[in-house]
């Protein structure tokens, strides 16, 4: 009798521990799911108001090559900017700084914790293919990937009359 209690108490738990994961991985899943529609509508807002949208990894690499983008900076067709660091094509000086301290600041919300960082909005100079320097509007919308890992929208907006 006490070799069945066992067992019974054993199964209670082996069925609690396997319920509660499959829990945790619908939640992760519906997590993901929501946070790719929000994604999708952002970009979708983005491509409507940006001459470029492109899609960033945690460490603001480019995930894959942008056409829009290559266009905007006059790159030939023949070049891939996938994996290049975007801040390369930002002016040097004070507004590669001034975005550089945005990846900081939303560098530290990796983490299940971590507060979500906030969309951010900065006029900048970017850097075309020849190295002529040009205005244009960032706009920064911070999400987590399916892994929960930090990733990044940004849209270019072309505005020769901006002044960072």
């Amino acid at each position: 009798a006490t070799h069945a209690a066992f067992l019974w108490v054993w199964k209670l738990v082996v069925f609690y521990w396997l319920e509660r994961a499959a829990i945790f991985s619908v939640r992760k899943e519906v997590e993901a799911a929501l946070g790719k529609c929000q994604g999708t509508g952002v970009s979708a807002l983005l491509e409507l108001i940006c001459d470029a949208v492109v899609d960033l990894d945690h460490a603001f690499i480019l995930k894959e090559h942008f056409d829009k983008l290559a266009g905007l900076l006059m790159h030939s067709s023949g070049r891939s900017l996938r994996g290049s660091p975007f801040s390369d094509f930002i002016a040097p000086g004070e507004d590669r700084q001034r975005f550089d301290e945005i990846a900081g600041s939303a560098e530290y919300a990796e983490g299940d914790k971590a507060p979500e960082p906030m969309p951010h909005m900065m006029r900048v100079r970017l850097r075309d293919s020849m190295g002529h320097l040009f205005g244009a509007v960032l706009y920064h919308m911070p999400y987590r990937s399916i892994h929960g890992r930090l990733h990044h929208l940004i849209g270019l907006q072309e505005a020769p009359d901006a002044e960072p």
